[in-house]
């Protein structure tokens, strides 16, 4: 597969792509999938919905009652692509490793380093230090973008593996160093740097409980063709209240269980919407709404995707015989360098180890 001249000037994340030969199939079947050659998604997030619904629509309302509309946060994601590149020397193709929950200034960092050309690194606040320098040591950050409730650990993973010359930006704290104090100082206009579409823009680690973490290499155009157990968490704490004035619910990431859907529907009245995706795709690929929905049962493979059960031998299963899910979309597997690609990508299909029938 030919991929576009590349914007980056670091190379790293495009020569640690598998060989072509082990990618899955891509498949490009709806219109809205069609991409042109130079594609930036951060800008086509921010800067597209601003031109589409205005500057004062509402973007991101937080629990603390932080709201920001479309225009702050463009103007906030501009001035941290500033930041990275003016103050910090950031290179298009570098890695900017993140680390926060979820919150406003999360969301402009990572659209950020996006329109300035960088690689964003997504790491779980909840990691250590030891679980987070496997990821390190496999991704090589030039940035780390910390919430300073949990920039300790970020810090000292990067000195366990000598590399505590790399800059660690808090922000949400106090001080002149603080990632938005320092964006407070910028114009917030910034041009997007114009990446290929098939420029790597996001690095995703998938597990990091062997210790040897798997990391998934997307493209800007992945990002735009783009869990039950929160549910679970939130009935168990007699609080189905805060689903109150929800109108949709939507479960994914793992298969979600027929007694959880009875549950959420009889204490709330709202029909989860159930899908099942993955990491390695970035995306839900098989889901159910509405009346498609049969409690217990997944649904079908949404517009864009295909997806199959291939038996032990790697043949198409049975009706009703268990086997492997498959899967084949606009979106797949790419792992940085690692072996375990072999056995995840099979004849084009996505083969995503969850064990299924239909």
């Amino acid at each position: 597969m030919a991929l576009s001249p590349s914007a980056h000037v670091d190379s790293f994340t495009r020569d640690s792509l598998p060989p072509a030969s082990q990618w899955p199939t891509f498949e490009f079947t709806l219109p809205e999938l069609q991409y042109p050659d130079r594609l930036n998604a951060g800008a086509a997030l921010i800067d597209r919905a601003v031109e589409r619904f205005g500057a004062d629509r509402p973007a991101l309302i937080a629990p603390d009652g932080t709201r920001w509309n479309y225009g702050e946060l463009q103007t906030r994601a501009n001035q941290v692509a500033q930041v990275l590149a003016e103050d910090l020397g950031l290179l298009p193709g570098n890695r900017v490793l993140l680390r926060s929950p979820n919150n406003p200034w999360t969301v402009a960092a990572w659209l950020g380093v996006l329109k300035a050309g960088g690689v964003v690194v997504t790491t779980m606040h909840a990691l250590r230090a030891a679980e987070l320098e496997p990821i390190i040591a496999k991704t090589k950050p030039s940035v780390a973008l910390v919430d300073h409730r949990f920039a300790d650990d970020v810090e000292l993973a990067f000195r366990s593996l000598g590399a505590g010359a790399v800059p660690v930006v808090r922000y949400g704290g106090e001080g002149a160093d603080d990632l938005t104090q320092r964006a407070a100082t910028k114009s917030g206009v910034f041009d997007a740097v114009p990446t290929a579409a098939d420029d790597v823009a996001l690095l995703g680690p998938t597990s990091v409980s062997t210790g040897v973490p798997k990391i998934t290499m997307q493209f800007h155009l992945d990002i735009l063709a783009t869990a039950p157990t929160a549910y679970r968490a939130i009935l168990k704490a007699g609080r189905a209240d805060l689903l109150a004035g929800v109108k949709k619910a939507v479960s994914a990431g793992e298969h979600l269980p027929q007694e959880t859907w009875h549950h959420v529907h009889d204490e709330t009245g709202l029909k989860l919407i159930n899908g099942i995706g993955a990491t390695e795709l970035l995306h839900v690929f098989i889901s159910a709404a509405g009346d498609d929905i049969i409690p217990g049962a997944t649904g079908r493979a949404v517009p864009g995707y295909r997806a199959t059960i291939l038996d032990a031998e790697g043949n198409e299963a049975s009706p009703g015989e268990l086997g492997r899910l498959a899967v084949i979309g606009p979106t797949g597997c790419r792992y940085l360098s690692d072996e375990r690609q072999l056995s995840y990508v099979v004849n084009g299909w996505n083969v995503t180890g969850d064990t299924f029938y239909r």
